[in-house]
């Protein structure tokens, strides 16, 4: 697959099994609408330490995800799971971002958080972030926040199993933002987004 190469997919997915959003090797997709006749669960996971948060509960019938800018490499991508009793059909566009050689660079990260702690979604000097997607599994009352010279703006109070798309949030490394668990309990907490500078 080349960069700026389209994907286009209808799959027959099986109760309780998931159609993944996963590449394979250096190449990055964006999936951008996801059309489906079931059920379901759409969750973000991480390979590495088997981390993952479940975003959302869809029960209408032919939901229809639009506008996405769902970023997935083969680290930490997206899945949707057919909670229906019968197989179901799931189709899904995708655009090939980086094709290993050319394209943009994703970053990304799901992290375990505990109560009274925050992920903090922070580039390194030197580095600027647009954080396109926030998602959290916890329970309802988690803090998204804007952390300027070490003074916060609450920005909004995320529900549980939410997912926050078409965001563009610069950070730097001076300028970020935080998602605080507000909660008695611990939670998964990510982001995706890309990098520009």
């Amino acid at each position: 697959m080349a960069f700026n190469d389209k994907i286009i997919a209808m799959n027959n997915v099986t109760s309780s099994s998931n159609l993944s959003f996963l590449p394979t090797g250096n190449i990055n997709w964006m999936v951008r609408n996801i059309v489906t006749e079931a059920e379901g669960t759409l969750g973000m996971w991480k390979v590495s330490g088997g981390l993952g948060i479940t975003l959302g509960f869809y029960y209408a019938f032919s939901t229809e995800f639009t506008d996405l800018q769902l970023h997935c490499t083969n680290g930490i991508y997206y899945y949707f799971q057919n909670n229906n009793v019968a197989t179901k059909k799931v189709s899904y566009e995708a655009i090939v971002t980086n094709d290993g050689s050319i394209g943009d660079t994703i970053v990304s990260d799901i992290q375990a958080i505990t109560a009274g702690q925050a992920l903090n979604i922070r580039p390194p000097v030197g580095q600027e972030w647009v954080i396109h997607n926030i998602g959290c599994d916890a329970q309802p009352g988690n803090l998204l926040r804007k952390i300027t010279a070490g003074d916060y703006l609450l920005v909004e109070r995320l529900p549980s199993y939410s997912l926050r798309t078409g965001l563009n949030l610069l950070c730097t490394y001076d300028n970020y933002v935080q998602i605080y668990n507000a909660g008695a309990i611990a939670g998964n907490f990510g982001y995706d987004g890309i990098r520009t500078k």
